[in-house]
């Protein structure tokens, strides 16, 4: 039986046709490896139009769609008064919603040899045939559409279908028009043509004439227009008139459809609330709303949120908020009439001899009120519906990015971590978190999303300043009250080396040879604990660099666990310091009159996080033999919390 099947696969593999490249017409077919299976495909027409500039859109469908190198398409019929056998090649794409499916694009230029420019319009009518080659250079798979009529032109007459009579609509807001014969992308452009009068709900009249912008989406039975401000200008009113078609062909002039009638009520903006509902110095928020404008100079438009009411502050003070008082939030962005994003920037005035904050932000406590969208062009300001209810500010929450460099890994290999680097990760973050325990600061290798002002603070290798620095807060000035909520404590601070101090700052791993007596004899920061811990996995001590699963099952486990454990220690206690840095500390009471240049806390304590670094040995930044963790001292940490009190 078996013998009986091979036979028969044998001649139905002779019977297969020999397929191969094709050059331009020519329909031979040149040898080929009989032993490819041709499968067969199914072909459809996607748009059986095709406009001068533009590309034919064909569908296929099979098996024999796996890695395609290429596709040919042949045009066998009629075309107008002359019979063709045209071969073209075909750009083409997967269809991302119809797996199995290859979508191909047919450009007019490909055509020019059979369908010339100027011709008016050609109708084909004929065969096409599909096949498509596989990466080893072979036809894997081939179709055929019988049949197949396609319209070459160059010019369409477009046409509106089932418009309402009437359309109530907020201004940027879209409208989706169904027609037919629409132009795609590379065909040239259709627009709609408004023609009528504008009357606004408060008096006046303005004429309109004008063509609308449309975005077909490339289809040709659908035209989507925004009606943006810059047509009827912002205050609310009802157009009448008209609507007209109208392409602009690449070739071949203009062609209008006819016109129906229009009536288009433009509603009043409305603010229904904001997402969230509370945020804090330096957050970014949604405004959720219709009818929102976005910023264009250009036509002198603009829009704000103005909040009328009153404010009770967290200390239980009542500000009025009302006539002369009322407080004003402008948008960054518009992305859309629904939503637009305003950033809670920082604000802040000089009082003597230091920053203090000022503006919304600067004092948490709940807004009770109205807030009212207000729409501004070169000829109105216009109130929309407001929204009543309250808006909370929250108190100050400080993001920090840990953005680790790729020094940083880099350096692991000179310690014998690069495997374990997940692990230390995981163990610097423990600890950042744990020294800030109550403080309202959030540390994430990511960064955020919902915030605009947020610090940075490098992790890398190499030391830029080239002294062997283990960290260092670049940043310019003690910032008392941590007015400056996007520090960058990385990188060239320029204005810090004008003023004589190191300009590069971070946390530099490499550095960490200088707890080590054997690799830097000369360093006051060296531990035996240092090298007892290192030795086993350093390769500049003379170890084994750690292998990838060593820590989960390994004889080397619990060395591995404390290394890690330590090394992490180090990491996330140097940042924990450079980052109390950027917050302002080392704290004192005088920096309230103006900032100190004490930045390190005045004598030794034990285990204080803010010590100078020669007073904080390696035992105590490892957590090794019972000293640490460093901590900041009652003065320090009262500090961090009446600037990042938790809600």
């Amino acid at each position: 039986m078996r013998t009986l099947q091979t036979i028969i696969l044998f001649f139905l593999i002779l019977l297969i046709p020999t397929t191969g490249f094709m050059a331009c017409g020519d329909d031979q077919n040149p040898q080929t490896n009989s032993a490819i299976e041709v499968l067969p495909l199914t072909v459809e027409l996607t748009d059986d139009t095709l406009v001068f500039g533009g590309t034919l859109e064909v569908s296929v469908q099979g098996a024999g769609l796996l890695d395609p190198l290429g596709v040919l398409v042949t045009f066998e019929g009629k075309a107008g008064n002359d019979t063709i056998k045209e071969l073209v090649t075909a750009d083409f794409q997967d269809d991302p919603q119809n797996p199995g499916t290859l979508k191909l694009q047919i450009p007019w230029s490909a055509m020019e040899g059979f369908i010339n420019q100027g011709l008016g319009e050609v109708i084909f009518d004929g065969e096409l045939k599909v096949r498509v080659e596989d990466v080893t250079g072979q036809f894997a798979g081939e179709g055929r559409l019988k049949g197949a009529i396609v319209r070459f032109t160059d010019q369409l007459q477009p046409e509106l279908a089932n418009v309402p009579e009437r359309i109530m609509i907020h201004l940027n807001s879209p409208s989706t028009f169904e027609g037919v014969r629409f132009l795609k992308p590379g065909e040239g452009i259709t627009s709609l043509v408004l023609t009528g009068s504008y009357e606004a709900d408060n008096g006046g009249t303005r004429q309109i004439n004008t063509e609308l912008a449309v975005d077909s989406g490339g289809e040709r039975t659908q035209a989507t227009v925004v009606w943006n401000a810059g047509l009827f200008g912002v205050r609310p009113g009802t157009f009448t008139g008209s609507l007209k078609p109208r392409n602009d062909h690449n070739s071949g002039g203009p062609a209008e459809g006819p016109g129906v009638p229009i009536e288009v009520e433009i509603l009043p903006s409305e603010l229904i609330g904001f997402d969230p509902a509370t945020a804090s110095r330096g957050q970014r928020l949604t405004a959720l709303g219709q009818g929102f404008i976005p910023l264009n100079p250009g036509l002198a438009q603009s829009m704000f949120f103005e909040l009328n009411g009153s404010f009770l502050t967290s200390r239980g003070e009542e500000l009025d908020l009302t006539g002369d008082n009322v407080l004003r939030l402008a948008p960054d962005l518009v992305p859309g009439h629904t939503t637009a994003q305003i950033a809670m920037r920082t604000e802040s005035v000089t009082s003597g001899q230091r920053r203090i904050l000022s503006g919304i932000t600067a004092t948490p406590g709940t807004f009770t009120g109205s807030i009212t969208p207000i729409l501004i062009d070169a000829t109105a300001t216009v109130s929309g519906i407001p929204y009543q209810g309250s808006f909370t500010i929250a108190p100050t929450t400080q993001y920090v990015f840990v953005k680790f460099l790729p020094g940083f890994s880099s350096a692991l290999d000179d310690f014998g971590l690069r495997n374990v680097e997940p692990e230390l990760r995981e163990r610097i973050f423990e600890v950042v978190r744990r020294d800030f325990e109550g403080v309202n600061i959030v540390f994430s290798d990511e960064r955020p999303d919902d915030f605009v002002e947020y610090s940075i603070i490098e992790v890398g290798g190499e030391d830029p300043n080239g002294v062997g620095l283990l960290g260092l807060d670049n940043t310019e000035g003690k910032d008392t009250g941590n007015i400056r909520l996007d520090d960058i404590v990385g990188g060239e601070n320029a204005d810090s080396g004008e003023q004589g101090f190191y300009s590069f700052g971070g946390v530099f791993i490499e550095s960490f040879v200088l707890f080590s007596p054997t690799l830097r004899s000369d360093s006051s920061l060296s531990s035996a604990e240092f090298d007892r811990i290192m030795a086993p996995f350093s390769p500049l001590l003379g170890g084994t660099p750690i292998e990838a699963g060593e820590i989960d099952d390994g004889p080397r486990r619990p060395q591995i666990e404390e290394t890690v454990r330590a090394f992490g220690s180090i990491i996330g206690n140097t940042i924990s310091h450079e980052i109390g840095h950027s917050l302002g500390l080392s704290f004192f009471v005088e920096d309230l009159q103006g900032p100190s240049n004490e930045f390190h806390n005045k004598f030794d304590e034990p285990n204080a996080l803010m010590d100078s670094g020669r007073e904080r040995p390696f035992t105590e930044r490892a957590e090794l033999n019972g000293d640490g963790p460093a901590r900041f001292n009652e003065r320090n940490l009262d500090y961090l919390l009446s600037i990042l009190p938790m809600p």
